[in-house]
């Protein structure tokens, strides 16, 4: 996706196509600063001319996200308090830290730490007051656009009406996140991790979705065996001669 100026095209097709092609590739969705990184980081033309540079020095596990969780290379940014009210910053995700810029950076600069400072790899700690006022822009704009509930759960959406909050599940890790999956057999996997089970329906009633993108982890088939309905294939239309 690129500016408005320079695309003419409604946004949300680029949007669409962004996460199928996220899908469809197993790309993990990097985001990176422009022209500023926090109020008082300049950077001349921008800063995400250097990712292309950085990923190409990087082999595809490294450039997994859950390697990089792993060796403590990304870190979630947490909610904070300023001045007595919530700084909702849980919505950005997850960020690099000190140990990517030493590691990955460090093929590229002689003194990655010099590049990346604390108050880049942490804006907050340029100015604690503009960091919240940003993050009150965000979340206003989700607000104006309908948006009531932006966070980030890791579990196991199951059908059973009874099965919110019951037994944990395990689920598998693998380098391609979109190869892992809750069956260890098919290939091999690099840890398995337990996940809460949430009821499909209580879950829907929760949030009130508009739009669910899932892995329906081979539910097709069973809803096939059980005399589901799908889409019928297109027919060959033949012009009359």
């Amino acid at each position: 996706m690129t500016k408005g100026p320079f695309n003419a095209l409604p946004s949300i097709i680029d949007l669409n196509a962004a996460l199928l092609s996220f899908a469809l590739t197993g790309y993990d969705g990097w985001l990176s600063s422009a022209g500023y990184v926090g109020p008082k980081v300049r950077v001349d033309h921008d800063i995400s001319m250097l990712i292309p540079e950085v990923f190409s020095r990087m082999t595809a596990e490294e450039r997994s996200a859950s390697s990089l969780l792993d060796e403590g290379c990304l870190e979630r940014v947490e909610d904070v308090e300023h001045e007595g009210e919530t700084v909702r910053a849980s919505r950005l995700g997850y960020r690099m830290t000190q140990r990517f810029a030493t590691k990955y950076f460090g093929r590229i600069f002689l003194h990655p730490h010099a590049v990346f400072t604390p108050g880049m790899l942490r804006p907050e700690l340029q100015d604690a007051g503009i960091y919240a006022r940003s993050m009150a822009v965000i979340v206003e704009t989700h607000r104006l656009n309908g948006v009531t509930c932006v966070d980030l759960r890791n579990g196991v959406a199951t059908a059973d009406a009874d099965s919110d909050g019951g037994p944990e599940i395990d689920f598998y890790l693998r380098p391609d996140f979109w190869a892992s999956s809750m069956e260890p057999d098919s290939r091999p996997f690099t840890r398995a991790v337990k996940l809460r089970r949430w009821g499909l329906k209580s879950l829907i009633a929760e949030v009130n979705p508009t739009v669910i993108v899932c892995d329906i982890e081979g539910g097709l088939e069973a809803w096939r065996a059980a005399g589901g309905p799908v889409a019928p294939k297109p027919q060959k239309k033949v012009s009359p001669q």
